[in-house]
């Protein structure tokens, strides 16, 4: 499928207690950043570089 595939190492060495907090971060950065609300998730990852995605989720830690 066309949306399958969107790999790429976003953070390395989370432990596991930190994960959930870390994909909180990345969806909350999705949620308030994505183009429209019709705006799939791999849609808004294949529209930013993997710094930008960082950067966005990052800000979210501090929301």
């Amino acid at each position: 499928a066309e949306d399958a595939g969107i790999a790429a190492e976003f953070y390395q060495n989370v432990k596991a207690e930190e994960a959930p907090e870390m994909v909180a971060k990345i969806l909350r950065a999705y949620r308030k950043n994505r183009a429209n609300a019709d705006e799939t998730f791999v849609g808004f990852a294949r529209r930013h570089d993997i710094e930008t995605l960082r950067r966005l989720a990052n800000e979210e830690s501090m929301a």
